[in-house]
């Protein structure tokens, strides 16, 4: 019996898959980048209502004051970098600055490159993405 060809067919389900995946989140991954570059803006202009309204409504009160607004500057940053975003569901998690450790001791890592860097939470609520103010320190 000659596998070649199932293993041909099964490549391609799997190439398929992929790039279905890719697809049917990049329109995500476009619309939290905006939120994102929407949430810098309103960090750059010292805005903390526009930061509050970036912000889960049910978090919001958190964030209506100037440490509201430290905690994202710190977190965001008001750069222009493309963030890392990864999303699953209505669950995404953004990683404005990606860095890399390099630690060759690890392993099966054979390159000893392993991403990372701080990264935060973004909830969707009726068809919308919001901050949660869950940060994640690397």
């Amino acid at each position: 019996m000659n596998r070649k060809p199932l293993a041909i067919v099964a490549s391609v389900a799997i190439l398929l898959i992929g790039v279905s995946f890719y697809i049917l989140t990049h329109r995500e991954r476009v619309h939290i980048r905006a939120r994102v570059e929407a949430m810098r803006q309103a960090i750059r202009n010292n805005d903390t209502a526009g930061v509050a309204a970036l912000v889960m409504p049910t978090a919001r009160s958190a964030y209506q004051t100037k440490e509201g607004l430290e905690h994202f500057r710190v977190h965001v940053g008001t750069d222009k970098s493309v963030p890392s975003v990864s999303v699953t569901g209505d669950y995404a998690t953004v990683t404005p600055h990606r860095k890399y450790h390099f630690d060759k001791v690890l392993k099966g890592n054979p390159l000893g490159i392993l991403p990372g860097g701080n990264a935060f939470d973004m909830l969707k609520e009726n068809g919308e993405w919001y901050f949660t103010g869950v940060v994640h320190i690397d």
